[in-house]
């Protein structure tokens, strides 16, 4: 007789009168949990010291200079800009990763121009060789975990349900396949969202990481493993593959180009000063302008300002550029050269008698106050009459109402990252669905770094009218 499963509200089977959940359901998730914790122990004991005794083992069986003929493939010819050299150099942000494919990936091969010290290895992982020839000095819980590093691939993960200092969910983002791994030091950096490129490995029922980039990518990059995961050559050469892209992500992660800027436009950043002399009247002038002693105007500074609808742009007004009268000198300053063009037509068509002088293509750092660059650094702290500025009741409650309708009209915008749909149109496969998550993650990420960042609760209703 089959017997009867027992819901976790309903009353519990021994007696209690407490629900199932708050009695024996308890207890007996605590001995899963401490028998995983013991069977990690026992792993960890067993697998302790086996890399530096891989590393002799390739040495003699394979050759001294095995290491850097085999750097090459892993790499795929790539130079390490990090350590701006084609050599394997031990220390550098890909060498753990590298140990672990030397290990069970690599197969030397003597078309491929492999040179190595003992022949009857061509074509044998070092892992494959060292289990054939060691097999009878070895703990037999290593011999299962070396096993088990042969059978497993090399991904990209995504990190779930994170708990510091005990471990995580890793979802393969191609192959959606989650694991619970136990991993300490790893859970005490990492957050929910990142990404990391990795080798894990299951063993007795609970999973570990033999080998993980140096580093995660935020959540953001899953957009583009989506994109190709359909790719053919990551189904017909999965492992040549995916470390084709890590090292592609890596490169963009770790070296990023200099950002292409564009205005609120989507015009390129391209600072202009147009310069015109003009004759005017003072009253078509703001009343803010500077006067002389005998009422005649100084200088007067304008604003060159669009309206636009509310309901079909998350900003009211847009400054196209700014406007300064002085001493009969008209000058525009302008970021992009489409708005430079079209303050010149504009200007033509107006009762104003404007002579246009010149126009100045100004630098771009001129425009902009400098940032920072690379991967992990903090935000240019902001200088005394920013924080002031911020701490302002007016200013924050404008920069939050900015934000909550940002949020709230961002499910109607198309985007490129979505094929120009918009998220509200993605949402409706699971692989646009899986992209629009990630977006929201990495705004909730963003989100602590601005300035007045936006309430747990924009991304809480953004969420719910996604359905996500």
């Amino acid at each position: 007789m089959t017997p009867m499963r027992v819901g976790r509200n309903d009353p519990c089977p021994c007696g209690s009168g407490r629900k199932y959940k708050h009695c024996c359901l308890l207890e007996q998730s605590a001995s899963v949990a401490d028998l995983h914790e013991q069977t990690w122990r026992r792993v960890r004991q067993a697998i302790d010291g086996y890399a530096a005794a891989m590393l002799r083992f390739v040495a003699e069986a394979y050759g001294p200079d095995a290491l850097q003929q085999a750097w090459p493939e892993f790499t795929i010819g790539r130079r390490d800009k990090l350590l701006d050299s084609d050599r394997f150099v031990e220390g550098g942000p890909h060498t753990e990763l590298f140990f672990s494919w030397l290990f069970h990936k690599w197969s030397p091969q003597a078309e491929k121009g492999s040179t190595i010290a003992d022949a009857a290895l061509y074509g044998v992982s070092p892992t494959r060789a060292y289990l054939i020839r060691r097999a009878g000095r070895l703990d037999p819980l290593l011999k299962r975990y070396l096993e088990a590093c042969l059978a497993a691939p090399f991904g990209f993960y995504e990190i779930r349900d994170c708990e510091a200092g005990v471990g995580f969910l890793a979802r393969d983002v191609f192959s959606g396949t989650e694991l619970k791994v136990r991993e300490r030091s790893a859970s005490a950096t990492l957050q929910d969202g990142d990404i990391v490129f990795a080798q894990i490995v299951e063993l007795s029922g609970i999973a570990l990481v033999e080998a993980v980039c140096l580093f995660s990518f935020p959540p953001l990059y899953k957009t583009h493993l989506i994109h190709v995961r359909q790719r053919a050559e990551l189904r017909k050469y999965p492992d040549l593959a995916l470390r084709g892209l890590y090292f592609s992500l890596a490169e963009s992660y770790l070296h990023p180009p200099a950002p292409k800027l564009h205005n609120t436009d989507g015009e390129p950043l391209e600072p202009r000063t147009l310069y015109f002399d003009v004759d005017y009247t003072r009253e078509e002038l703001l009343s803010e302008a500077k006067l002389d002693a005998a009422g005649a105007v100084l200088e007067a500074s304008i604003p060159w300002i669009r309206r636009n609808e509310p309901k079909r742009a998350s900003l009211e007004t847009i400054v196209l550029g700014h406007l300064r009268i002085e001493e009969r000198k008209l000058t525009v300053e302008v970021n992009s050269a489409v708005r430079a063009r079209a303050f010149r037509a504009l200007i033509a068509k107006l009762p104003l008698n404007a002579r246009y002088r010149r126009t100045r293509r100004q630098p771009l750092k001129t425009a902009l106050s400098p940032g920072p660059a690379g991967a992990g650094v903090k935000l240019t702290p902001r200088d005394a009459d920013a924080d002031e500025l911020m701490r302002r009741p007016e200013v924050r409650a404008h920069l939050e109402e900015f934000q909550r309708r940002r949020y709230e009209t961002w499910p109607e915008v198309p985007l490129p990252a979505l094929n120009n749909k918009t998220p509200l149109e993605a949402i409706q496969d699971p692989d646009g669905r899986e992209t629009v998550e990630a977006l929201i993650t990495q705004f909730e990420r963003d989100a602590a770094r601005m300035l007045v960042p936006p309430s747990a609760e924009v991304f809480t209703a953004l969420r719910r009218r996604l359905g996500l």
